[in-house]
This record gives structure tokens, C-alpha cells and sequence, in this order.
């Protein structure tokens, strides 16, 4: 629903909306923003929309207080919010907020499984994923916390021939290593597997034609939710 034309080609890799607090502030889980002034991100960023979503949904009563990253830092570093959320890949820190931990100890926080569980009720595209205790390579020991995630490819218009919609998701395919040499990000996602493995019931985009006709010459076995209906 609402996906209509679009249509989806491959995978780059997946991200986490992650959750930043003092190391001292004693606090430990989103339920613990209750009161507090949080910044989400700025207005019209999709993580801001879901973590101002999450807020209502659960009724934490976070004292939200959107900015820019530079505004939402300068905030934090005063003491003047208790946390920002940004996103990052899944085993570093945003590059903004390494520097920040040089100066001001930093910890990661998560979602309860009651959280999760409520979140996907009302949003089912919704995805969590675990990091692990050590899994963030500058917070060694954060510990294990489930971390609301997004999924990063491409699309195209279901208009787009097949043929033509097969030969980009070839060349990237095939073409993954050189890829791989210009943006280290990609590094051990697979484009194809990882996007059926990793899109949440509810949350999957139709895949484009040219990456089903891809898939079958590969024997790739494409879930059902995926395959468009001009496939049928």
C-alpha cells in the first residue's frame, strides 16, 4: 500500500537511528527519556518522523526538541538535552559524535522488547536490530541493545523496462567489488539476499522486474511479498 509505482533493486546496506546519551546519565533504555529533553533529529528527516512517532505510540513523554546536528551537539555538549539520536553504521559512531566522546563519554541506548512489540503493532514496516555487547567499535562496553534500523538500495519505476532494471542490478551484482573499493559502507552486505532477509513484513517494496528476472536465472528464491504484480 502506497508503494505504487516504485520498485526495488538492491541493497546497499542498513543503518541504525541510534540513540546517544551521557555515559553518566544514568540513563539505560528509551523508557528512560520520560521528561527529558531528547533531540530526535530535524524536522522532515524519517528517523525524527519515527522517533516523534515511537514517542506517541508508547507514551514516553519525551520533551522533543528537533535541530540541526551542529544545533543539537552544541545542546548536548551544554548540558542543555539529555541526548540526540543520529544515524551511523551498525559498528561505528557517526564520525560528529566520535569527536563528541573524546570530550563527553558516550553510551547507546535501546528499545525494550514491550517497546518493539507495541512500535510494530501500529508500524509493522518497522525494523530492530540487535548490537551486540562490543559491537560499536568506540563503545566497547555498551551493552547488548535492540536499535531501530533502516534499510539504504535503490529503486526504480515500475515504467522501467525490465531489461533495463535487470542490467543495472547485474552490473552492481557483478560489478561489487570494484564498488566495494570506493565505498568501504557496503562492505559485507549482500545487495540481493540481504534485502529479503532484512525488510520486515509489512515493510517490503515490490521488486522491480528486472531484479526478479535476475533472481530466477540465478536461483535466488525470491519470497512471495516480494514479487510484483506484473510477475504474477
Amino acid at each position: 500500500e502506497g508503494w505504487e509505482p516504485i520498485r526495488w533493486l538492491f541493497l546497499r546496506n542498513a543503518i541504525t537511528n541510534r540513540l546517544h546519551v551521557r555515559a553518566d546519565s544514568g540513563i539505560k533504555t528509551f523508557d528512560d527519556l520520560a521528561g527529558k529533553k531528547f533531540c530526535p533529529g530535524f524536522p522532515g528527516a524519517s528517523s525524527t518522523a519515527n522517533f516523534i512517532k515511537f514517542n506517541e505510540v508508547l507514551g514516553t513523554g519525551i520533551d522533543l526538541v528537533p535541530a540541526s546536528l551542529g544545533d543539537a551537539i552544541t545542546a548536548f555538549k551544554q548540558g542543555k538535552i539529555s541526548g540526540l539520536q543520529k544515524s551511523s553504521s551498525m559498528a561505528s559512531l557517526d564520525a560528529s559524535l566520535i569527536e563528541v566522546n573524546l570530550k563527553t563519554p558516550l553510551a547507546v541506548i535501546g528499545y525494550s522488547e514491550e517497546n518493539m512489540k507495541k512500535i510494530r503493532a501500529k508500524y509493522p514496516y518497522i525494523i530492530f536490530f540487535e548490537t551486540k555487547k562490543g559491537g560499536i567499535q568506540q563503545l566497547p562496553n555498551n551493552p547488548t541493545i535492540m536499535e531501530e534500523g533502516q534499510v539504504v538500495g535503490a529503486v526504480a519505476s515500475s515504467n522501467l523496462p525490465e531489461e533495463v532494471g535487470y542490467e543495472i542490478v547485474k552490473a552492481y551484482v557483478e560489478g561489487f567489488k570494484t564498488v566495494e573499493a570506493a565505498y568501504r559502507g557496503v562492505t559485507g552486505w549482500d545487495p540481493i539476499a540481504d534485502s529479503f532477509r532484512l525488510i520486515a513484513p509489512g515493510g517490503e517494496i515490490p521488486i522491480h522486474a528486472g531484479l526478479y528476472k535476475y533472481c530466477l536465472e540465478n536461483g535466488i528464491e525470491v519470497p512471495e511479498r516480494f514479487i510484483p504484480p506484473e510477475c504474477k
